[in-house]
């Protein structure tokens, strides 16, 4: 599970593969990364539909040549996060138009430790 320590800077790198254990994805046709921090359990909508709450953004960059996307928040960004658990995803657009997702939503857990930077 990912861990966010209110108050610190965040950020992890993960490493893109074609398949499981596949050559490393080419990125070049990836026009836009987004990632977002939403609430744990879903709530219904005025339509019917089961939806997350927006928490955060969370920003992401990449590089091409180590097919490496990195996921961070700023210092000041973690600090406005409440203590819990929550799920993080990420989803590429393609240059086609398509979306490809890149990580499944999955747990995070922002934590507080007493002692600030």
């Amino acid at each position: 599970m990912l861990e966010i320590i209110r108050g610190r800077s965040w950020s992890v790198p993960h490493t893109v593969y074609d398949t499981t254990d596949g050559p490393l994805s080419d990125l070049s046709g990836v026009v836009e990364l987004k990632s977002q921090i939403r609430a744990k359990h879903a709530s219904r909508d005025k339509d019917g539909h089961f939806t997350n709450e927006l928490i955060t953004d969370v920003v992401v960059t990449k590089s091409n040549l180590a097919s490496t996307i990195t996921l961070s928040l700023t210092k000041e960004a973690t600090s406005s996060l409440f203590e819990g658990d929550y799920i993080i995803d990420l989803v590429a657009t393609l240059s086609d138009g398509t979306n490809e997702t890149y990580i499944d939503p999955e747990p995070i857990r922002v934590v507080n430790h007493p002692t600030r930077l």
